[in-house]
């Protein structure tokens, strides 16, 4: 018996076994590649949201950098009260008015740190009016928080003298911004939301 007639059909299914072979390598090696090619996808998508996230976290920080920055620059230093209680007291000299500071106490409002002054200003009525605004529009972080207006008596041939009891509450800075020097304010008269004791 010759094999010679079944050489065709040997060398097809030879042929067809190695590309059966070859389609399910190809099948295999494309499938692995979509597999790395959807991981890879996903690891991007991935990196791209976080620096996404990261830039806009930057961004934020740079915007409470310079708010913080602006806030310093109406704030003073723990180290510069001193010499703030004394220009406080100066103020009211040019406008006939005295003030004392009575009391200072440190105080905290959320995360930021203010001093609160309890204030006495004493003289004529434009004068200690006067003084309030100088003092609550001065180029600082401060709010008068109470206010208490009280005069005496007149005596024949004098004035009135009127006193004004505050609490203000001044910002402070952190220790490791840096301080700036303030322009002394202009005096600017104030509308008083107190209550007023007259005689």
């Amino acid at each position: 018996m010759t094999i010679r007639p079944f050489i065709p059909l040997i060398v097809s299914l030879v042929i067809l076994v190695i590309a059966s072979g070859l389609y399910g390598f190809g099948y295999y090696t494309l499938q692995s590649d979509i597999v790395k090619a959807t991981t890879l996808a996903a690891q991007i998508k991935l990196k791209s949201a976080q620096l996404d996230q990261l830039s806009r976290a930057h961004a934020a920080l740079a915007t409470l950098t310079n708010d913080e920055a602006t806030l310093n620059q109406y704030s003073i230093g723990k180290e510069d009260v001193v010499p703030f209680l004394e220009s406080l007291q100066a103020t009211g000299k040019p406008l006939g008015a005295r003030v004392d500071v009575l009391s200072v106490a440190d105080e905290k409002i959320g995360t930021h740190a203010r001093i609160s002054l309890s204030l006495s200003l004493t003289g004529s009525f434009d004068a200690v009016i006067r003084t309030l605004g100088a003092i609550e529009y001065g180029p600082y972080d401060g709010v008068i928080t109470n206010l208490t207006l009280d005069t005496t008596p007149a005596s024949v041939g004098s004035a009135s003298v009127w006193t004004a009891t505050t609490i203000y509450s001044v910002g402070v800075r952190s220790a490791s911004s840096t301080p700036v020097t303030h322009a002394p304010a202009a005096p600017i008269p104030a509308t008083v939301p107190a209550t007023t004791t007259h005689p």
